[in-house]
């Protein structure tokens, strides 16, 4: 992560675990990039050797995750009571810090 001696005595664990997390998504982002990139070469290297007609997918050289819609978040929808209960729950917490009410400017 490239950090000082100083920077990790005194950082908390929360900071830590943050910064650690996010060190390591980027890594895992930088690796599939490679390989992502490995693949479209490999593709384009292959695709004039096909016979005539054939058709190949970039799935069809390497699989990498991401490639199945099955394998994609499945998020489910947010519905308007949640919403509701969202914004209720923000005006109390803005009423709370500034002492007054919430008043949202019209469209």
């Amino acid at each position: 992560m490239g950090w000082g001696a100083d920077t990790f005595w005194f950082s908390t664990p929360s900071f830590f675990y943050a910064a650690y997390y996010g060190h390591m998504e980027q890594e895992r982002e930088r690796v599939h990039s490679g390989y992502a990139q490995a693949r479209l070469i490999a593709y384009y290297a292959y695709a004039p050797h096909l016979a005539q007609g054939s058709q190949l997918k970039l799935s069809d050289i390497v699989r990498l995750p991401g490639d199945d819609e099955s394998e994609a978040a499945n998020i489910p929808e947010v519905t308007q009571e949640e919403i509701d209960r969202f914004n209720a729950a923000a005006d109390r917490a803005y009423a709370q810090i500034h002492g007054k009410e919430w008043r949202q400017q019209p469209k």
